[in-house]
């Protein structure tokens, strides 16, 4: 219709803009959202002063934790990362560049990077959960709703349905 037309539509935004075709990307998407909270909403990110359970030294880059989800002090979370509600991040566990929506569950020594784990999930102990950052594209791992890791599995670039 358009090439027939000889017609082309432009939209000019001065915002950040990238597409969202994958569950993966949404992760991408959400670290673009994250930087403009730090610039146009920071009260929006983690702070101490906000979340003073959750110790300054646990969290690198830019955040945000809902206020009922629960992060160990000993956990380490950061950079590129949302936590949805009711969350439970374990003693010991690590998590960067990921979403991990409403209800999840982290236990103890856990691994999760470049990964999106949907609602009511749950990482065993000492289990890794990891997408693979490469030059040219990420790979994530995704995890459909209420999927279980069980303890000291890895699971690397694939999708995980219930």
């Amino acid at each position: 219709y358009l090439a027939a037309r000889k017609t082309i539509y432009l939209y000019h935004t001065t915002e950040h803009w990238a597409q969202c075709k994958s569950a993966g990307a949404a992760v991408r998407c959400g670290e673009l959202y994250l930087r403009a909270y730090r610039q146009r909403s920071p009260q929006l990110l983690y702070s101490p002063e906000r979340y003073p359970r959750i110790p300054a030294h646990a969290v690198e880059g830019d955040v945000v934790i809902h206020p009922s989800a629960f992060v160990h002090p000993s956990a380490k979370i950061g950079p590129n990362v949302s936590i949805g509600v009711g969350a439970r991040i374990g003693a010991g566990t690590r998590v960067a560049h990921s979403i991990v929506l409403d209800g999840v569950e982290i236990l103890e020594n856990a691994v999760v990077r470049y990964s999106v784990l949907g609602w009511n999930s749950s990482v065993g102990k000492w289990a890794r959960i990891e997408g693979t950052p490469t030059d040219c594209a990420t790979k994530y791992t995704i995890f459909g709703i209420g999927v279980t890791a069980h303890d000291e599995v890895v699971i690397r670039n694939s999708i995980v349905l219930p």
